[in-house]
């Protein structure tokens, strides 16, 4: 079982990559420089759900990705999660540190 792992990020300063996304409110506001690195951060394996656009918390864009499922899971859903290589990695040196 995976534990305190993040469902979602929130991105901030992408004002900083251009000034043309300061005070943006939608996806298609930002510029292509925003966007390619928000994807990038994205194939870490975490969606990224809020980008910071200014100073002020209303200014920020809320990402929904159309065909995404909600994050939020029960006990049920748990169980039925797959680990990443890097948790299956970190499982297999739990067992062997138990073992000896």
């Amino acid at each position: 079982m995976t534990l305190n792992r993040p469902t979602e990020l929130a991105l901030n300063f992408v004002d900083y990559l251009g000034f043309e996304n300061r005070r943006a409110s939608c996806w298609n506001d930002l510029n292509l420089q925003a966007k390619s690195f928000a994807l990038q951060l994205e194939c870490l394996g975490v969606p990224i759900k809020y980008i910071g656009t200014g100073p002020k918390l209303s200014q920020n864009v809320l990402r929904e990705v159309p065909g995404r499922q909600n994050t939020s899971l029960g006990a049920a859903g748990i169980a039925g999660l797959r680990s990443s290589e890097f948790d299956a990695e970190l499982s297999m040196d739990t067992l062997r540190q138990e073992a000896i």
